[in-house]
């Protein structure tokens, strides 16, 4: 009898753990909401900021491209080290996904680095396309942990986000055509992966209506070293309060002199940093070869700091160079950068 008893607590111990273990609340056990885009009927727009992938998932962006075959570069960096992937999709192959064909991924290429040549940290994909159209990346995380990353789709004739629609815009469900569009033919190199098993067919699904992510309002267009222009040299530009602006040239990488002028920069506040092609993927961190510093004058008092801010200096290695601008001040400023040397080109 005692030990019948005995029995009974014991199972009346365990239904009563089980409801309490049942009880935690579905927040402790997941406690960040998967992002809506996991397909590509909710590709939001590559918009340059930082987002965060659940492990194991994959997620779908997207951009506007105006064809005749400019290049296109899509970078995630740091993308490599932590362990992410990406694919490049044109209209007709995101929404055929069980066929697993896609124009490119994301590669490491080789760089300079301590040891001599490593693959980059970052994952890169460069390419263009003949026909205009919306085109997909795909972003993976095999890893077991959530990552954060930030996705750059670059180029020319590549542009981002849609007006967000009217509420009235959305009392009609979305039709989704029966017809795919052709796809445009790439002219990257990178041969499309075939993965299926047997014929399959796939009937369009009809997704939910959903409202476009429009990209933020950019207040330049070179805005980070993904979207530097060409130095113009010597020519006034205006630069929005509290704003960046990058530029690059090419260098010839024979240890000439390269010097590098922003007039009147020690009066206006504003101020620059030179970068070479590493600490420009990486400009998060805030790392660069050096800055434009003051020069000593002549003046009523003996010496003075002059207008002007200077940089003088040169690179062993032969490629692009980067420039960036910054505005502390609380108004936009009009300035003039100049940039001189023997093995430079600031032509596109």
């Amino acid at each position: 009898m005692k030990i019948k008893i005995l029995m009974a607590t014991f199972v009346a111990l365990a239904f009563a753990l089980a409801l309490s273990l049942g009880s935690v609340p579905s927040s402790a056990q997941t406690p960040e909401a998967s992002p809506p885009n996991d397909s590509p009927f909710t590709a939001v727009y590559a918009d340059f900021r930082q987002h965060r992938i659940p492990a194991g998932a994959s997620l779908w962006y997207m951009f506007n491209y105006g064809g005749g075959n400019k290049p296109i570069d899509i970078i995630i960096p740091n993308g490599g080290l932590i362990g992410l992937e990406f694919r490049v999709y044109t209209w007709a192959q995101a929404f055929h996904p069980l066929e697993d064909k896609f124009v490119g991924r994301g590669t490491r290429p080789m760089v300079r680095c301590d040891e001599g040549r490593c693959p980059s940290p970052d994952l890169i994909w460069r390419g263009a396309f003949h026909a205009d159209g919306t085109y997909f990346v795909l972003v993976i995380n095999p890893t077991n942990v959530w990552r954060t990353f930030s996705l750059f789709v670059t180029g020319e004739n590549v542009w981002h986000g849609i007006p967000t629609p009217t509420p009235s815009a959305l009392s009609q469900p979305v039709s989704v055509p029966t017809a795919l569009p052709t796809a445009p033919s790439a002219t990257t190199s990178i041969t499309p992966t075939t993965a299926t098993t047997g014929t399959v067919v796939i009937a369009s699904p009809s997704p939910s209506p959903m409202v476009p992510t429009p990209t933020p309002t950019r207040l330049v267009e070179n805005d980070s070293p993904f979207t530097a222009v060409y130095v113009r040299d010597n020519r006034e530009q205006t630069i929005p309060a509290k704003a960046d602006m990058w530029y690059k040239f090419d260098y010839g990488g024979d240890k000439s002199r390269v010097m590098i002028v922003l007039y009147d920069g020690n009066v206006s506040g504003l101020w620059f940093a030179v970068f070479d092609p590493y600490q420009a993927i990486n400009f998060t961190e805030n790392r660069f070869v050096g800055r434009g510093m003051p020069q000593p004058t002549v003046c009523e008092q003996g010496k003075c700091s002059g207008n002007d801010l200077v940089w003088v200096g040169s690179f062993p290695v032969a490629g692009t160079y980067f420039i960036r601008v910054t505005n502390p001040n609380d108004k936009p400023w009009t300035f003039k950068l100049h940039i001189e040397g023997t093995n430079i080109n600031i032509v596109e």
